[in-house]
């Protein structure tokens, strides 16, 4: 956006989002999502990077996707779906001296995997809980 005036030229804003329609054939010649891949994804990054500043918070969002096909009457194995929110920063010192900071996971989002039974119920199959990542350092150039 570097059309708008100062101080406003230094933001960043990008967006997509694909949409996916598709199946597959299973080895019993049933029809199933394509396994591994969401039907819709979406990212948005908003951010600021003007003289020593480089701000942006990044969000992601998944769909459910298929994880595991199953076979002889057991069932097939979801992927639940996922929205997660990462930071980042970074501040120039000088020509030399970089700061960073990046935090991943802001809201602590979990991931969880479902089995999709007959009936149209989910049986929990695995839970995660990861928490929020940081790194933060310092960047030299010589």
């Amino acid at each position: 956006l570097t059309m708008l005036p100062e101080p406003f030229d230094g933001l960043i804003v990008g967006l997509n989002y694909t949409i996916l329609d598709g199946d597959a054939t299973a080895p019993d010649g049933t029809k199933i999502p394509l396994p591994k891949l969401s039907d819709s994804v979406a990212n948005f990054v908003l951010g600021y990077d003007r003289g020593p500043f480089d701000l942006r918070v990044a969000v992601s969002q998944r769909d459910d996707y298929l994880d595991e096909i199953g076979l002889d009457g057991a069932p097939s194995r979801f992927a639940k779906e996922r929205t997660q929110v990462d930071l980042s920063g970074r501040y120039r010192l000088n020509d030399t001296v970089r700061l960073y900071a990046e935090v991943n996971n802001v809201t602590d989002e979990s991931e969880s995997y479902y089995y999709q039974l007959e009936d149209g119920t989910q049986a929990l199959s695995q839970y995660e809980q990861y928490g929020y990542t940081a790194n933060f350092g310092v960047k030299i150039r010589y």
